[in-house]
């Protein structure tokens, strides 16, 4: 997923894409990373629409479905048809799981929390260190302990998922460091908790010390491990329950991406396309929401927008989203006092006295503008009283330096004013004028938006 977004993102540099372009090829690439990845085309048009591009509309979401379908294609040929994971047998959900069932979600939610403060935490110390070099030298370090301790920690840890998938918990136990007692119950559960604890500390060693990454996978392998010691701790303290450790790992997995990504949808849907099938998906709705909602009742922001490197992307999206909350046919001003073009500047002056406004249409049959007019350009008429009758509006009205399409975005409207230095221009429907846009307004709309989008970034 992070390669295809670098992928989409250096493409739309070499171009020199305008901004919100670059989201949607980063968006694009990694809709066709996950598809290609996890052989899970929809989840990929999912993921991309929730978490990187802040707007759903046919003009971005037709690129995305083609570069996922493009993906789980192409993948199709130069790769086996299997995905990334191999799942077992799934049994179906009964209703007396249900309350297991929100019991992880709540402990998903808490297991989110912790991921986060741990990246937090790791960030803003090796942020503290100014060289480079020095802040990868201390990040190896300790990750080479964390690997010394735990060897299999090495890579992304899909390979390390599979054995709690497959029942092959032993094999991973005999290369640690747990690999010098005898299998217990107790070594299991303490295990496990290692896993948990220390996943999320190697992920963040690795992303803020310089190395490449995302939190995706950590994400989803740390449910995985929270699913499986629910799981255990529940058939340990109960041998009577009929319970299946793979439905459990697949819960964990979802819910904890619901909770560290903020995608819940894609946290649902990338359960049910790996399995394929829809077996697990009301015990998975109910999971990721009550992770997510765990989350947000400690941090609104997802553990992505913590690391420098999104800085930046946080921004643009933020500018994105807000621009494209603004309303723009709410700020049109229709009360305009339209002038005549073979009136004089005496009769001009009658109807302009009426208005509050600095700049008056000149139209022809009602709503065909010809011309507009500032008081700036009647000001110096007006010492000589004899112009009042003599000069007439079509020998001082100018054409406007811009126009405006009632269906052009904010971002274009913003450019407009900005290369005019205007802050008035006039707004046409279909080459028929409607009325007049203030600058003054739509960066009060704008403004409004973004002290509102707080609550959501």
């Amino acid at each position: 997923m992070v390669t295809g977004s670098a992928i989409g993102s250096n493409i739309a540099r070499f171009f020199k894409l305008e901004p919100k372009f670059r989201t949607l090829f980063i968006g694009c690439g990694a809709a066709a990373g996950i598809a290609a990845i996890f052989n899970a085309p929809i989840t990929g048009v999912i993921f991309a629409m929730e978490v990187i591009i802040p707007q759903f509309s046919s003009t971005y979401f037709i690129p995305v479905l083609i570069s996922a379908a493009s993906g789980s294609i192409l993948s199709g040929f130069l790769m086996p048809p299997d995905s990334l994971l191999q799942v077992g047998e799934i049994s179906s959900f009964g209703a007396e799981q249900l309350p297991f069932v929100l019991l992880l979600g709540f402990l998903c939610g808490l297991t989110c929390v912790y991921f986060d403060y741990v990246n937090r935490l790791v960030y803003h110390r090796l942020e503290q260190i100014d060289v480079w070099w020095k802040k990868a030298v201390l990040g190896s370090i300790s990750l080479g302990f964390i690997l010394l301790l735990f060897p299999f920690f090495y890579g992304e840890g899909y390979f390390n998922l599979q054995f709690f998938l497959d029942g092959k918990v032993r094999d991973l136990i005999d290369e640690s460091i747990f690999g010098y007692f005898h299998l217990q119950p107790v070594v299991i559960i303490f295990f496990s908790i290692c896993l948990i604890l220390l996943k999320p500390l190697a992920t963040s060693l690795t992303v803020n010390s310089g190395g490449d990454g995302g939190m995706f996978a950590p994400s989803f392998i740390t449910g995985g491990f929270l699913g499986y010691l629910f799981y255990y701790l529940l058939s340990y303290a109960n041998p009577g329950l009929d319970l299946n450790s793979t439905n459990y790992i697949l819960f964990g997995m979802s819910g904890m991406l619901a909770g560290v990504m903020h995608p819940p949808l894609t946290a649902i849907f990338i359960i049910a396309e790996l399995t394929t099938g829809y077996t697990l998906f009301v015990p998975l709705m109910l999971i990721s929401a009550i992770s997510y909602f765990v989350k947000l009742r400690w941090d609104s922001t997802p553990v992505y927008f913590n690391q420098s490197g999104f800085q930046e992307f946080k921004q643009s999206y933020r500018e994105w989203a807000s621009m494209s909350e603004v309303n723009v046919g709410s700020l049109i001003n229709h009360n305009y006092a339209a002038l005549d073009k073979d009136a004089t500047l005496g009769e001009a002056l009658q109807q302009m006295g009426s208005s509050r406004h600095n700049i008056f249409p000149v139209l022809k049959d009602e709503n065909t503008l010809i011309g507009v007019i500032l008081i700036d350009d009647i000001r110096p008429l007006l010492v000589d009283k004899e112009n009042y009758n003599t000069v007439q509006i079509k020998d001082i009205m100018h054409l406007p330096p811009k126009m405006i399409e009632i269906r052009d975005s904010v971002e274009k409207i913003m450019n407009k004013f900005d290369t005019t230095e205007s802050w008035y221009l006039p707004v046409l429907n279909q080459d028929k004028f409607v009325g007049f846009l203030s600058k003054s307004a739509l960066l009060s709309a704008y403004r409004k938006v973004w002290r509102s989008s707080d609550e959501v970034f």
